[in-house]
């Protein structure tokens, strides 16, 4: 069985479409501290249930990539560190404006899918 959770690294977003309702700037990227935190819970639940064979980490926004590549990568280390045999995924849902080939390369090295691109007109 598959273990689903949605992430939200950061509420910025690197547009300002007029339909946007999300103003909130009290943190406006996750901690690392509180990244891993939230990693080490999801396989902590995963591996406590013993019915979940797979997590599929969805990182949403804002814009996700804003934090950066390097964000992902202590992603992928606090994964590595905390899956305990349990298989995952990673997915980003991205407006699709930060794509560069750097981050193709990256997605291509690591366990991230393709990216979800969503639609965000500026009306």
């Amino acid at each position: 069985m598959q273990l689903v959770n949605i992430i939200k690294p950061t509420h910025r977003c690197n547009l300002a479409c007029k339909y946007c309702y999300n103003e909130d700037i009290r943190h406006p990227v996750m901690t690392l501290e509180f990244l891993e935190k939230t990693i080490k819970d999801t396989f902590d639940y995963a591996n406590d249930k013993k019915v979940f064979t797979y997590v599929h980490f969805i990182w949403h926004g804002g814009e996700p990539m804003l934090p950066g590549i390097s964000f992902y990568e202590n992603v992928v280390a606090f994964q590595e560190k905390y899956s305990n045999g349990i298989r995952y995924l990673n997915a980003l849902q991205t407006n699709g404006t930060l794509i560069t080939q750097r981050l193709c390369d990256f997605i291509k090295k690591i366990n991230f899918s393709c990216p979800y691109l969503s639609m965000d007109l500026k009306i």
